[in-house]
This record gives C-alpha cells, structure tokens and sequence, in this order.
C-alpha cells in the first residue's frame, strides 16, 4: 500500500481501537503473538507500558516486540501508544470538565509536560487549546469560569 492508505489505516486504528474489545473464545488464548499484544496494549495504554514491560510479560526480547510494531503494525511502539492516549483524552476533553492534569495522568501520561508536548505533536494544539475549540458549550463554559476563578483568587 502506498503511503497515503498506510497514514489512512493507522488513523482509523488508532480512533478505534480504544473502542473495540477483543474477545477469544472460550479455553483458546489468541495463538499469534500480535494479536496477544494488541489486545494487552489496547486494554493497558493507560497504564505505565513500555517495550522493556511488555518484554517480561510476553517474554521476547525488545527488538523483537519493536519489529513487531514498525512491521507488522506499521508504527512505532511508543506512538501507537501515545495515539490510543491522545484518542482516550480528546474523549475527555471533549465530553467532561475533568482538568486537564487529571485527563493526561488518567490517560496513561507521567506528568503535564508530556502530555502536553505529545498532544500538540498529534493535534497541532494543546489540550487547553483543543477542549475551548471542541468541548461541548456546557463544558467549555465550566473550563473558561474555572479559569476566571482562578485569575481573581
């Protein structure tokens, strides 16, 4: 596939995935290492997850979880991650008056600075940005008097 249907895939996967549940059957575990992956990554993204992590938990080495990601999944292991969290927190920021910290933090990221910084990297805004641009009136509403309260405190 060229490049363009590559971008296309990864962008639907990533706005989707966070939806899906992956189901075996009964008394039969996924036999592919891929999809065992996928599922865990998709039910763990907001979790602390890195390649030395899923490493110990499927007991392959990190090469080989990493080639897994850049070629099968066509998409690096860390930004396969951060699109499931960065999908997660426009979620959020869309449809709560949760802060902002809070999202990022209950969206699998350590701290403010790099949700921020990831955020921005994938929307071109950030999450500030993003929720007075996208929320909801009612929740934009709450955000914009927080911030009022905030200023004259």
């Amino acid at each position: 596939p060229d490049t363009v249907t590559t971008l296309f895939i990864q962008l639907i996967l990533a706005r989707t995935l966070p939806y899906m549940e992956l189901v075996s059957k009964p008394n039969e575990l996924p036999q592919d290492l891929t999809a065992r992956i996928i599922e865990y990554v998709t039910g763990h993204f907001r979790e602390p997850l890195s390649l030395e992590i899923l490493s110990k938990k499927f007991g392959v080495s990190r090469y080989h979880l990493s080639r897994i990601f850049s070629d099968t999944i066509k998409v690096g292991f860390y930004r396969y991650i951060n699109s499931m969290r960065i999908t997660a927190a426009r979620e959020l920021l869309q449809n709560t008056n949760q802060d902002i910290l809070g999202i990022g933090l209950d969206c699998g990221f350590e701290n403010q600075q790099t949700f921020n910084r990831v955020f921005k990297e994938q929307t071109g805004m950030t999450p500030k940005e993003y929720r007075k641009t996208y929320a909801y009136p009612a929740i934009a509403g709450v955000e914009l008097v927080s911030e009022y309260i905030h200023s004259i405190s």
